[in-house]
């Protein structure tokens, strides 16, 4: 059992923890926009911005300190991580306009979808995650990470590997967003608006 005093010290670390991806973006970006990316330094960036992202959920979840504020946190680095190295990518050139737009979409139909099915499921929850929404999450997450990586290592497939990819994720943000919207509509018609 956890005294009071054990679990704020729980919650301030695993916020600590949550808003280390903050630096560690700023280091991504900076290290993409020098324009001689360093693979392995990129990827160990990526890989404590993406350890950072487990861990923080899995202690919360261990250590009974979930709350609304590091659901919150955790969204906002996420996307900070997301919006700097796709912006550096995109300033350099390896990634088109369409892409960092769609990104910014799905987030904000990320959070307004979530707040209507909230409050029409009276949901404790701050927001609610779909099964290819999440896929669709990760792939945004690791997207910048395999553009980085197949430029440097898989030139000759650069092209391919980027455009299925951007592909890919096109689809899924699609199939994420009609099922966002048809679960919204059927519980607008279960418990209508008063």
């Amino acid at each position: 059992m956890y005294t009071a005093g054990k679990k704020y010290t729980a919650f301030v670390l695993i916020n600590c923890l949550t808003l280390s991806r903050i630096p560690l973006s700023v280091f991504a970006y900076m290290e993409i926009t020098t324009g001689t990316i360093r693979g392995i330094y990129y990827l160990c960036l990526f890989l404590g911005i993406a350890v950072s992202d487990f861990l923080d959920g899995k202690c919360a979840r261990a250590f009974h300190v979930q709350s609304g504020i590091g659901a919150i946190a955790d969204v906002i680095c996420d996307f900070f991580y997301i919006m700097t190295s796709t912006y550096a990518l995109y300033r350099l050139g390896c990634l088109p306009v369409w892409m960092l737009i769609l990104i910014t979409v799905k987030l904000f139909e990320f959070i307004l979808t979530s707040l209507l099915i909230k409050r029409g499921q009276y949901r404790s929850h701050v927001f609610m995650f779909d099964r290819i929404g999440r896929y669709t999450a990760i792939g945004f997450y690791v997207l910048p990470t395999v553009i980085v990586l197949c430029n440097i290592y898989l030139m000759p497939l650069f092209f391919i590997i980027r455009y299925g990819f951007y592909i890919t994720l096109l689809l899924f943000s699609l199939v994420s967003t009609y099922q966002r919207f048809i679960l919204i509509v059927k519980i607008y018609r279960i418990h209508p608006a008063k």
